[in-house]
């Protein structure tokens, strides 16, 4: 099996799990749940490069609740991504308030001068063009 066969079917489950087949093309609820489903395809991955990074700092330096928000978070772009059954809005929802609650974690952390608050800005533009 090649790269971009496993490739491949890692993207079709994600848009059979993240959209709604009914949905008309010309529709807004279709693309909001094709942006929500492309940001998951691209977010899973990327969470799981920076986790080991993340999970190192956050231990040097004794912030054991930004460990658990960031198995949290993973965990849950996991869930999003690959259990079936779950309505949509239900996994738009856990999307964010898991992202808002690692966001607060980096604010009350790291302070207003870092990640937190830009992390913040992104997820909140997010948030709003999905919903």
């Amino acid at each position: 099996m090649t790269l971009s066969t496993v490739w491949k079917i890692y993207k079709s489950a994600i848009i059979r799990n993240c959209t709604n087949p009914d949905d008309k093309e010309t529709g807004l609820p279709y693309w909001r749940n094709i942006l929500f489903s492309t940001i998951i395809i691209y977010l899973v991955p990327l969470c799981l490069i920076a986790l080991i990074p993340g999970l190192y700092m956050a231990y040097l330096t004794d912030l054991h609740l930004l460990i658990f928000l960031d198995l949290l978070a993973v965990a849950s772009m996991l869930v999003i991504a690959f259990v079936p059954g779950i309505a949509i809005p239900i996994r738009k929802l856990i999307f964010s308030l898991v992202l808002y609650l690692v966001a607060l974690a980096l604010l009350y952390y790291l302070g207003s001068f870092g990640p937190g608050l830009l992390y913040l800005l992104g997820l909140t533009v997010f948030v709003v063009l999905i919903f």
